[in-house]
């Protein structure tokens, strides 16, 4: 085997690699890899070979590795969870929202939680709100229209 074949067999190992670890770190060694291979190639040695591998790690982490994660990891598709996934969701009041009484339960997708009213006011049982926030273990609510 030449030298080039090692060169492509670790950048093909790298890759595989790749697709179990996250963040395009151990990709971009691949395809420095495949620089060297190209650099042995064109009849370079192992210092041409070795510049070539630097200058793909380079290029690779300067340029390629932040387009990958603008598009992979991008923002806005973040999936959101805990308080952020609360936000926004109907549930039913299962127990009458009172601020002076300081009761209230709701119950959103099979769990029960404490209530707080939005705007301070009594939320009936039995009324389906919208979830406005959450403050601690505590959801702040309000009825939904047509709901009152």
């Amino acid at each position: 085997m030449e030298i080039w074949h090692y060169w492509v067999i670790a950048g093909i190992g790298l890759m595989i690699w790749e697709i179990f670890t996250p963040g395009f770190v151990v990709g971009m060694m691949g395809l420095a890899c495949f620089c060297g291979a190209g650099a042995h190639l064109l009849g370079y040695g192992a210092t041409g070979q070795v510049a070539a591998f630097a200058a793909g790690l380079l290029v690779g982490f300067v340029v390629i590795r932040p387009l990958f994660l603008k598009y992979f990891y991008s923002k806005d598709k973040k999936a959101r969870t805990n308080q952020e996934a609360m936000e926004g969701k109907t549930g039913l009041i299962i127990e009458a929202v009172d601020q002076k009484a300081q009761s209230g339960r709701v119950r959103v997708g099979g769990s029960d939680w404490k209530a707080v009213s939005l705007g301070g006011g009594r939320i009936p049982a039995e009324t389906r709100v919208r979830i406005q926030r959450v403050e601690g273990a505590t959801l702040i609510v309000e009825p939904i229209n047509g709901s009152e």
